[in-house]
């Protein structure tokens, strides 16, 4: 005859944390390891850290505007050269309005490619991808983002003027005007906002809070006068080898009269009436 035994109890398992270690520490090494790289990304000297903003959010309405509204006053000032710009170039306008058309999307197509350039570089900082004070570092970092901004301007462009003719949304002429001007906009904002993210982390300031506005400020004027350039060189180009009519041709401004091209006259301070 056959007697069941009584069941026995499994052994039970400590639920010690130094047991637990003791017991598998391969995979508690493996996860203090992937934790201590966290940290480390977390904590670039520079960009927005667990502390920094903790220290940000805990501090009182008032001191965080006088933390920022200086710097917008400053970038206030920077905006209103775009303002200088166009009254610069107000004469061109008034002889072909269709290129203030597109003043809105250049000035929009240059803030957001200076807004991916110091998104990438600042997540680069913040993982400690990147070391902001080797000189090598910065100019392989500016030259990458300069040439990516240059080869998707020239896409975008290309698909612009495509699009553009074939739907008959602009002319031929400011369609090349806008497609030259996409990929020089695109290249110098992509080189401003690789350069401003590295310059603040060199020089210890924070990234985050000083480079995507300042970016915007020096993207919105000089792209502006990007595009009013590359419409000057087209048209006067143009008119002098008889490829651009009377129509579309600048205004040359001689003795106080609007006229095509006086002898001795500067062609770009004519266009601009200076």
């Amino acid at each position: 005859r056959f007697t069941r035994a009584p069941p026995t109890e499994p052994p039970r398992m400590s639920l010690n944390s130094s047991t637990l270690i003791e017991q598998y520490p391969l995979i508690f090494s493996r996860e203090s390891d992937q934790r201590s790289k966290h940290a480390s990304a977390a904590g670039s000297d520079g960009v927005f850290t667990e502390r920094a903003a903790d220290e940000e959010y805990s501090s009182s309405v008032c001191a965080a505007v006088r933390s920022r509204l200086g710097w917008l006053a400053l970038f206030l000032v920077g905006l209103w050269g775009a303002a200088f710009v166009i009254d610069w170039f107000e004469h061109m306008l008034q002889r072909n309005v269709e290129l203030a058309h597109f003043v809105p999307l250049i000035i929009g197509h240059g803030g957001n490619a200076g807004s991916q350039a110091v998104g990438s570089v600042i997540r680069a900082l913040a993982a400690k991808e990147l070391d902001p004070s080797l000189r090598a570092t910065f100019a392989r970092v500016v030259s990458r983002e300069t040439l990516v901004g240059g080869l998707c301007g020239v896409a975008l462009g290309a698909l612009f003027l495509s699009v553009g003719l074939l739907c008959h949304l602009v002319s031929l002429h400011v369609g090349v005007v806008v497609a030259v001007s996409l990929p020089l906009v695109s290249l110098w904002a992509n080189f401003v906002g690789a350069t401003l993210p590295l310059l603040a982390a060199r020089l210890g300031s924070n990234p985050a809070l000083t480079s995507a506005p300042l970016m915007t400020t020096v993207i919105d004027s000089s792209g502006l006068l990007i595009y009013f350039l590359v419409a000057w060189a087209y048209y006067d180009f143009g008119e002098a080898h008889h490829l651009v009519d009377q129509h579309h041709s600048l205004p040359h401004h001689h003795g106080g009269r609007s006229t095509h091209g006086g002898p001795g006259s500067h062609p770009l301070r004519n266009l601009t009436g200076f």
